[in-house]
C-alpha cells in the first residue's frame, strides 16, 4: 500500500475544524490576532472569556479553571501557543501517513528513526508558532480611500493561490523498468567507444528475447540468427574465416565419418559439445544432437549464401584454399537470418546464465555451458583440417570448451568482473559525491550504468532547483519565509533518516537481496526545497474564498487535500541509490539500484 493520503485528509481536515489548538501564545503580530471559541474571543490581552473558551492544549493546562494565573501562557514571558501543538499534530498525521506506508516502485516501505521524528515533530511545531507570530500578508487585498491597491493580499497573490494540481497517476513498476531498460541500451550506445567509461565488449554476449517456450525449430533459427549477427559484423577476414571453421565444427557433420582424429577424442562425434552442456539442453526440453546440427547446418548455409562459389570445386571445403578465398571476400549482400529478432545484437551486454542465479527466472535453456558451446572465443582452435583426396575429412579442428574453462572465462572473467563488478571503495559510500569519485573502469557494467544515472539525477536536480524562482512576496520574517522553512525540515526529516529510509527488502532492481550490501541507500535528490515550499504555501492558503471562521468542513478538506498533494508531489521527486545484492549458488555478490520515485 502507498503513502496513505485517504485517511491524511479527513484527518488532517478534522483537526483544521475542530477548533482544538486554541491555546494561546505571547505573539505580537502586524495584523489582527486570531480569535478562539464558539464566540470568537481574541487571544490578546488575555481575559476571563478567553479562559473560558480555549481548550487546553499544554497538559499543564489540565485543570485550568477560571484562573489565568495558573495557566502556563500566563507566566511564560514566550509562551508556545496552539499554534505550536497544531504544527506537531501535522507532523504526526505526515507520520501516519508515510511511516510504513509510502514505498518504492519495488515494495519497499518507509521506516524511520525517533531522532528523525523528533526533528520533524519539533520543527513543524516551531515553523507553526513562527506563521503565528511573525505574521504573513494579509488575507485580503488592501485598497486606500480611493480604491487603489496599495497591499496585494492572499485574496489575489499568485503565490497564495489556491493549489489544485492535475491528478497525479502512481507510476507502473513496469512501464519504469521498461523505461529504465531504454536509458540502458541508450547509455551502453553512448558510451560504448568511451575510453574512461571503458565498457567491455561481452564474447557471451546476450540471447535474443526468448521467453523459455520456443520451440526445437525455434531455438534452432535463434540460436543461428544471434551467431550470423555476430558474422555479419566481423570487419576483419582472418576473423572471419575462423569464426566460420567454428561454426563449421559446432555439430557433427564433419566428424561422423573421421574416427580416431589421430588421438581418439572423446565425445564423438561431438566433441565440442561438453556432457554439462548436454544435459542442460535436455533438462531444458529441448535434443541436444538436433540443436548443435541444425544451428551448424543454418549458420553455413547462410553464409555460403552471400558468399557463393566462383568455380567448380569437387574437394571437401576444409581443404581447399578456394572456400578460405571464398568467405575473406566481400559478401554479395546482407545475410538472410532464419529467425526475426525482435531484439537487435548487443555486445556490449552479458547473457547472464540461469545456473548463476538463485531461482532464475531466465530460460532454463540459458546455462553457462550452452552460453558457452553457442558462442565463439577465439584461440581455443586445436588442430587443422585435412582430407584425403576423395574429400573425406581425416582431421578436423577441436574447440575445447570444458567446466574449468566455463567457469573461468564465462563465470570468472566475464559475468563477474566485467559485468557485475561493484568497487570496493561502494561499500564505504554514502553521499552521491562519493559514488562519483569512483573511477567508472574500476567496476563492471552495471556499476557503471548506476553511477551515470546518479551522475544524471544529481545534474538534473541541480539544474531543476537552480531553475526555480524565488518567491515574490512583499513581507520580511524575521526568522526567513516559514513555508520554506517548512520545506525545509521535511526534507531535511528524510535525511534524517539516514541509510534506512525505507526496509532493506523488497531490493531495488538489479539488486535482489539486501547482503552483502546490507540494503542501505544513499540520497541522491529529496526533492527541491523551493518548489515543495511553493506548493505548501499554496496548499495552506487554499479555499479562501470561504468567508466563515473558523473554517468549517468543506474549506478544511479543500486545505487537507491540497497540502496532501503537494507531500505527494514531493514523493514523486526522490532519487534513491540502493546497496544490496544478488543471490546466486556461490553466495550473495554485490549490486546496486536505482530507486526513481517513492509512492
Amino acid at each position: 500500500m502507498p503513502a496513505l493520503w485517504p485517511t491524511f485528509i479527513p484527518n488532517l481536515a478534522s483537526d483544521i475544524a475542530g477548533r482544538e489548538f486554541t491555546k494561546p501564545g505571547g505573539a505580537i503580530v502586524s495584523y489582527a490576532l486570531p480569535k478562539v471559541g464558539v464566540n470568537q474571543v481574541p487571544i490578546f490581552p488575555p481575559s476571563q472569556d478567553l479562559v473560558k473558551s480555549i481548550k487546553p492544549g499544554n497538559p499543564l493546562n489540565v485543570s485550568l479553571t477560571t484562573d489565568p494565573t495558573a495557566m502556563v501562557n500566563a507566566i511564560n514571558l514566550a509562551p508556545l501557543s496552539g499554534r505550536y501543538d497544531f504544527g506537531v499534530r501535522v507532523a504526526e498525521r505526515y507520520l501516519e501517513a508515510v511511516k510504513g506506508l509510502a514505498m518504492t516502485p519495488f515494495g519497499a516501505t518507509h521506516t524511520n528513526n525517533p531522532a528523525a521524528e523528533f526533528l520533524l515533530k519539533q520543527g513543524y511545531g516551531l515553523v507553526f508558532e513562527r506563521l503565528l507570530k511573525e505574521g504573513d500578508i494579509p488575507l485580503q487585498d488592501q485598497y486606500d480611500d480611493d480604491g487603489n491597491l496599495t497591499e496585494m493580499g492572499k485574496e489575489s497573490h499568485p503565490d497564495y493561490a489556491d493549489f489544485c494540481p492535475d491528478p497525479v497517476e502512481q507510476p507502473d513498476p513496469v512501464e519504469e523498468q521498461k523505461k529504465l531498460d531504454k536509458k540502458f541500451s541508450k547509455f551502453i550506445e553512448e558510451y560504448k567507444n568511451d575510453s574512461t567509461m571503458d565498457l567491455k565488449k561481452f564474447r557471451f554476449f546476450e540471447f535474443p528475447c526468448l521467453t523459455g517456450n520456443e520451440t526445437q525449430d525455434d531455438i534452432e533459427k535463434i540460436f543461428a540468427s544471434r551467431l550470423l549477427q555476430q558474422f555479419e559484423r566481423l570487419s576483419n577476414k582472418n576473423t572471419k574465416w575462423e569464426f566460420y571453421i567454428w561454426l563449421a565444427c559446432l555439430g557433427s557433420e564433419n566428424y561422423n565419418n573421421s574416427s580416431g582424429f589421430g588421438g581418439g577424442w572423446s565425445g564423438m562425434p561431438y566433441p565440442n559439445v561438453n556432457t554439462s552442456a548436454r544435459n542442460d539442453i535436455e533438462d531444458a526440453g529441448y535434443d541436444w544432437k538436433q540443436l548443435v546440427d541444425n544451428v551448424s547446418a543454418l549458420c553455413i548455409e547462410a553464409i555460403h549464401e552471400v558468399h557463393p562459389s566462383e568455380e567448380e570445386n569437387t574437394w571437401s571445403f576444409f581443404n581447399t584454399a578456394l572456400l578460405r578465398t571464398r568467405i575473406k571476400k566481400d559478401p554479395t549482400g546482407p545475410i538472410t537470418l532464419p529467425y526475426e529478432l525482435d531484439c537487435p545484437l548487443n555486445e556490449y551486454k552479458i547473457q547472464v546464465a540461469y545456473d548463476y542465479e538463485t531461482d532464475s527466472k531466465r530460460p532454463k535453456i540459458l546455462t553457462s555451458h550452452v552460453i558457452a558451446t553457442f558462442s565463439w572465443y577465439p584461440g581455443v582452435r586445436s588442430g587443422s583440417f585435412s582430407a584425403n583426396a576423395e574429400g573425406v575429412v581425416i582431421n578436423a579442428p577441436k574447440f575445447t570448451k570444458n567446466n574449468n574453462w566455463v567457469k573461468s572465462k564465462y563465470g570468472e572473467q566475464e559475468l563477474k568482473n566485467g559485468w557485475r563488478k561493484i568497487p570496493n571503495a561502494m561499500s564505504s559510500a554514502r553521499t552521491p559525491e562519493d559514488v562519483i569519485d569512483i573511477n567508472p573502469a574500476t567496476g563492471g557494467t552495471i556499476f557503471k550504468f548506476q553511477r551515470h544515472q546518479v551522475v544524471e539525477a544529481k545534474t538534473a536536480a541541480e539544474e531543476c532547483d537552480a531553475a526555480e524562482e524565488d518567491s515574490n512576496i512583499d513581507y520580511t520574517w524575521p526568522g526567513g519565509d516559514p513555508y520554506e522553512e517548512m520545506a525545509e525540515i521535511t526534507i531535511a526529516y528524510w535525511y534524517a533518516c539516514l541509510v534506512k529510509p525505507f526496509t532493506p527488502s523488497p531490493s531495488a532492481l538489479p539488486a535482489l537481496i539486501p547482503p552483502p550490501l546490507t540494503g542501505i541507500y544513499i540520497p541522491i535528490y529529496y526533492g527541491g526545497k523551493k518548489r515543495l515550499a511553493k506548493n505548501l504555501r499554496r496548499a495552506w492558503n487554499t479555499g479562501k474564498t470561504f468567508s466563515i471562521l473558523p473554517a468549517p468542513m468543506p474549506p478544511a478538506l479543500a486545505v487537507s487535500t491540497a497540502v496532501a498533494a503537494a507531500y505527494m508531489l514531493h514523493l514523486l521527486e526522490f532519487k534513491l541509490l540502493y546497496l544490496g545484492g544478488i543471490p546466486t549458488p556461490a553466495g550473495p555478490v554485490p549490486m546496486v539500484g536505482i530507486v526513481p520515485v517513492v509512492f
